[in-house]
Order: structure tokens, then sequence, then C-alpha cells
């Protein structure tokens, strides 16, 4: 027999104080709170994923017609996605992808993994359910950097990958 699943007994407020501790707690207490986050997302039935799948279904021309918008939040992360998450699911869209740029990571002070934990916990407050597609935008090598030190290149879009991990 499956296992219903069974949502977070967490209230909103909850989630509010979690999110705020993982991004503005102490650098010690922030990994334990996006922990957190990311298991109550997953008892929750959220759980990030590839678009990969739906580009090949593209590709193969298995449908049309469909776009797939990605959305860049620049700021405010948490609360904009809870907007994004609300019509959504008040709209019944389909996939949308939430994404952060190399380059918005210094100016936002956003590294993938607060970014992604904000995004998920928006997904927990507003009662989503099922994948999240979440990706970096631009994280391509940079030619230039590339024939200068193509090591270093590498090393960089790893380290940006994994930060805050």
């Amino acid at each position: 027999m499956a296992e219903k699943s069974v949502r977070s007994k967490l209230t909103p407020e909850d989630i509010d104080a979690l999110i705020e501790q993982a991004v503005f707690g102490s650098e010690e207490s922030r990994p334990k709170h996006r922990q957190t986050i990311h298991k109550t997302a997953n008892t929750n039935g959220i759980f990030p994923a590839s678009i990969q799948g739906l580009y090949e279904a593209a590709g193969k021309g298995r449908y049309e017609g469909i776009t797939v918008p990605a959305i860049n939040i620049r700021g405010i992360t948490y609360q904009v996605a809870r907007a994004i998450f609300r019509a959504a699911l008040k709209d019944r869209v389909g996939a949308f992808i939430f994404e952060i740029a190399r380059s918005e990571m210094g100016y936002t002070r956003q590294d993938p993994a607060e970014y992604a934990t904000c995004i998920l916990a928006a997904a927990i407050r507003e009662g989503f359910s099922g994948p999240v597609f979440i990706q970096g935008d631009h994280f391509q090598v940079r030619r230039r950097m590339y024939h200068e030190d193509p090591d270093k290149e590498f090393n960089e879009i790893l380290n940006n990958k994994n930060k805050g991990k």
C-alpha cells in the first residue's frame, strides 16, 4: 500500500521564521534552518527538479505552442516567489523556472543555496506541491577567461554552484 504524503505541521508563521533564520541568521545556524526547509519541502511533495525532460520532449515534437518562462528574482526572493506560487496556483499555470545568474549573485548577495531555500520555503508557505524548477542562468564558461586559465574558470563555476551548501 502506498504511503500517503503527510503535509508539514508547520504554521505559516513557522515557515516565515525559518526562512528569516535561513537567510539572516548566524553563519553557524543558517545551514540547520536551510536543511529544515528542504526536509519540510520534501515532506510536502515539493522537490527541486530539472526541466531537461521537458526540453527534450519539445525537441522531439511532443508538444508545441507552450512557453516556459524563466524568472530571475533579484531581491526579496521569498516574498516575490510566494507571489509567483500564488499566481501559478490560482491560474493553474504549467511549468516555470526560477533562475539566478552568476552576475546577480554578486550584487544581490545570494548564493544558489540561499536562493533555492527561499524558493522552496515560498512553495511550502503557499501550499504548492510538485517539481520546482530552479537553475543557474549564465553559468557557462567565459571564453576569454577559459583561454587565460581553463582550470580557474571551471573552478569558479563549480564554486559558485556549490556556495552555501
